[in-house]
């Protein structure tokens, strides 16, 4: 009995620690069981086996964390707080500043000051 209370407590410590860490930890977790088991059946394939329930387990907690994230995601995309505003028809602005307003045939190429010549008078 407190093998298993040891055993839910390290799962449960491994599932609260960041994603990361948790693939990290399942990989090590599955290479440490195929360790010990080639070690009682002399066989050195088992260690792969439980190299490969690692990485099971690996994936199988990003395919949880993804669950978690999908349902808080959907869980604030339906919150009305938190819902983008309509856009306001506020044309007071913007209009002044339009293309269509301006005259492009009009333009010189020398507006500029310092590419103005000095026109003087003369007499």
């Amino acid at each position: 009995m407190l093998k298993k209370m040891k055993i839910k407590g390290l799962i449960k410590g491994a599932n609260s620690l960041s994603l990361g860490i948790s693939i990290v930890v399942a990989i090590f977790i599955g290479a440490g069981i195929g360790y010990w088991l080639s070690n009682v059946f002399n066989q050195a394939w088992i260690f792969w086996v439980g190299i490969f329930w690692g990485v099971c387990g690996a994936g199988l907690n990003l395919y949880k964390a993804q669950q978690n994230l999908s349902k808080d995601f959907d869980k604030y995309a339906r919150d009305p707080k938190l819902a983008p505003k309509p856009l306001s028809n506020d044309d007071d602005e913007d209009d002044e500043y339009e293309d269509d307003d301006y005259d492009y045939e009009d333009d010189d190429d020398n507006d500029f000051p310092e590419t103005k010549k000095k026109q003087t008078k003369v007499k």
